[in-house]
């Protein structure tokens, strides 16, 4: 009990940080080969933890890895593409659209305009009748003066 009070009592003291695994590594000693700390006598990792696998499994598995991979990366590429796509559609939609706005406005501005231009001159219209309607009565009065006379 004195050696495992010890390096935690020191550890405690030292302004230094020590983990867990260290202090343990101190008191119990250092790791062997193909032993298992803390689980009793006769395991061994691989009872413990299972078989580690062999270089053929982690190859095959690494290639299954690898085309899962390029799969994805392939996936990526097909949706950016359809991105771009989507992007470009929606682009000339909006400028078609712009333009038919464009056009609806002119129109609506250029109808506005004439009717201006034709209200416009039926005011002028009126107004010559008007004075042409002041021309004749002058005219008449003129007439009857003279006629008088």
């Amino acid at each position: 009990m004195k050696k495992f009070e010890a390096p935690s009592a020191q550890a405690s003291e030292s302004s230094t940080h020590i983990n867990e695994d260290e202090i343990y590594q101190q008191v119990i000693g250092p790791e062997r080969h193909g032993r298992t700390r803390g689980y009793g006598l006769g395991l061994i990792l691989s009872s413990v933890f299972g078989a580690t696998p062999g270089r053929i499994e982690l190859t095959s598995q690494l290639r299954a890895a690898n085309v899962h991979n390029e799969k994805l990366i392939s996936k990526i590429d097909e949706l950016e593409k359809k991105m771009e796509e989507d992007k470009r559609e929606m682009k000339e939609q909006m400028m078609e659209a712009m333009e038919d706005e464009r056009k609806k406005m002119k129109e609506e501005s250029r109808k506005k305009l004439d009717e201006d231009i034709q209200n416009k001159m039926e005011e002028k219209i009126e107004e010559e009748k008007r004075k042409m309607d002041i021309i004749v009565a002058f005219m008449d009065a003129m007439k009857g003066k003279n006629l008088r006379r």
